[in-house]
């Protein structure tokens, strides 16, 4: 059983890192983008947003919240 769960975990988390990738090439496009723009690199508005919809109808709303604050973290390093 643990093993059958721990293979589970694992092809999830394959599936995390892909997305993850795509996500940091996608920010950077954006760091990119706004830097044509003059725009700040932080958007206070949009990472609430961001962190409002993501819990959205989940049923752990507050450990989904945690790793996205780490990710829009994260994503604000590869803007600069």
């Amino acid at each position: 059983m643990l093993n059958r769960l721990r293979k589970q975990i694992d092809r999830v988390d394959n599936k995390l890192s892909n997305l993850l990738d795509k996500r940091a090439e996608t920010v950077k496009k954006i760091g990119k983008e706004k830097k044509k723009l003059k725009l700040k690199i932080v958007s206070r508005k949009r990472e609430k947003e961001i962190l409002r919809v993501v819990a959205k109808n989940k049923k752990n709303k507050q450990f989904i919240r945690n790793v996205f604050k780490k990710i829009i973290t994260e994503s604000r390093k590869l803007q600069f």
